[in-house]
This record gives C-alpha cells, sequence and structure tokens, in this order.
C-alpha cells in the first residue's frame, strides 16, 4: 500500500535550491508540469509510464533535490543517492513497473523539458542565471533518444514558452 503521507512530503521538497530563481518550485509543481508535458507529447502513453512521472521524484524527500551535476561528478555519490531514492520508494510502497528503452527515454525527456521550460520562464521575468541552465538543458535534450514527433513537440512547446505566447 502506498504510504500517502511520504508521497505528500516528496511533493513539498523545493526544487532548484542551489540556483536564483524567480520563484519557489516544489516537486509537486514540477510533476503536474512533466505530466502535463507528457500527456500532450503522448496522449495514448500506457497507465505504468504516467505513475512512473507520478512518483519520479518523491524521494528527493530523502535527498532534497540534488543538482544532477553532483550525481554526474562522483559515480560513488550518484550510486549512494540512486539507493537512498530506491529505498525510499520501497518504503513508500512505490513499485518499479517495467517500462520500456522507449518510455523511460520519453519519460527523461519530458523531465528535461520541463525543467528547460521553467528556467525558460525565470528567463521571461529577468532572471539572467537561468540562461545557463537553459543552454544546457537545449543541449541536452538535442542529444536524447527519442522520436521526431517528441522531438518536434518538444522544440514546439519551448518556442512557445521562450516567446510567451499564450
Amino acid at each position: 500500500m502506498i504510504n500517502i503521507n511520504l508521497i505528500r512530503m516528496g511533493m513539498q521538497v523545493t526544487r532548484w535550491h542551489t540556483q536564483p530563481r524567480v520563484k519557489e518550485e516544489s516537486v509537486g509543481h514540477h510533476t503536474a508540469n512533466f505530466i502535463a508535458i507528457l500527456l500532450a507529447v503522448d496522449p495514448n502513453c500506457r497507465k505504468e509510464v504516467i505513475v512512473e512521472a507520478v512518483y519520479h521524484d518523491v524521494a528527493e524527500f530523502v535527498t532534497g533535490d540534488c543538482p544532477a551535476t553532483v550525481k554526474h561528478y562522483d559515480a560513488k555519490v550518484g550510486k549512494a543517492l540512486d539507493w537512498l531514492e530506491d529505498n525510499f520508494r520501497e518504503q513508500s510502497g512505490i513499485t518499479a513497473d517495467l517500462l520500456t528503452n522507449s518510455e523511460k527515454n520519453l519519460l527523461h525527456y519530458c523531465d528535461r523539458l520541463e525543467s528547460l521550460l521553467s528556467a525558460v520562464e525565470d528567463m521571461n521575468k529577468g532572471n539572467k542565471y537561468a540562461e545557463m541552465i537553459v543552454n544546457n538543458a537545449v543541449e541536452m535534450l538535442d542529444g536524447m533518444n527519442v522520436t521526431e514527433e517528441v522531438r518536434a513537440a518538444g522544440k514546439a512547446m519551448y518556442k512557445q514558452v521562450k516567446e510567451n505566447q499564450q
């Protein structure tokens, strides 16, 4: 059974705490936007993909929103954080459904796209620090293994947010 208290606490974690931001963002806020992007890109994705999207960052309740660069900088730290996150998921009752590689790639792409769009919104509001995040995210997204349809949808969303279109 899902431990809803742990899930709710995970959704309250503040993201981007190491970066100057115009407005604070929680894991729950990020997750809602991530799922909106996922469903816009693939409205017929399997329920298991959506469930993974819902729970993908709640383990940050125990780890905090550790910058991705920390995990990549030191493999030991990355493995320790992965262990903590896996342990939290188990304690919370979150089961890992089997996803295909293309579904995992889609989730990873939409997660990174949401972070990009969030940083673009900050840039649109005058945050010059967000430019580095935007540049890194654009480069990362360009190198990800997704279909051309997903990539085109992501670029259209980026353009829409960048130009602040309604």
